[in-house]
């Protein structure tokens, strides 16, 4: 399904239907807009059904999904999704800690930050690294949340440093 509508773009915005083709649209254009509602299935599923998990675009285009929930078990599983073969497969380490409701953040040097969440006693403090090359978690002893903290968010600044920021 499809929905089209107008709107007013302010200056400098970039419509484009395709990365680098775009145009670029003076202050107050008038512009039409189609957009896409529609959703194409997977031939493949999860390894371990799952919520409240994180999926994270690794550098190599792979996308890592950690933790999560699954029924009433908190689960410390990762696995991988190749969008080009259209799989997932599981990882073979797994997460130092349980946990979902958790953030997961990729940081410039390639590695993903893993931080927060709650497991079966509550809100966590901990913080974790992945690394897509060894496929390897490892644990921050040093490096923990000032506030034990689930459902929070976590962004990656200029200057390479992460705002974790809110949460329950």
């Amino acid at each position: 399904a499809t929905q089209a509508f107008s709107t007013t773009m302010p200056a400098g915005n970039v419509i484009s239907e395709n990365p680098g083709a775009g145009t670029t649209v003076a202050q107050g254009t008038a512009v039409d807009l189609v957009i896409s509602s529609s959703f194409t299935a997977l031939g493949a599923t999860l390894t371990a059904a799952r919520w409240g998990h994180t999926a994270t675009l690794l550098p190599n285009g792979q996308v890592l999904i950690a933790g999560g929930q699954n029924s009433a078990v908190i689960l410390n599983t990762a696995e991988q999704y190749d969008p080009v073969a259209q799989t997932f497969t599981a990882l073979g380490t797994t997460l130092n800690t349980a946990r979902y409701g958790h953030t997961a953040t990729l940081l410039p040097n390639g590695l993903v930050l893993i931080a927060g969440g709650q497991d079966s006693s509550g809100a966590l403090n901990t913080a974790e690294l992945y690394d897509p090359v060894s496929q390897t978690f490892t644990p921050l002893h040093s490096a923990t949340l000032n506030t034990a903290r689930y459902g929070h968010t976590a962004t990656l600044l200029p200057d390479g440093r992460v705002l974790v920021a809110g949460g329950g």
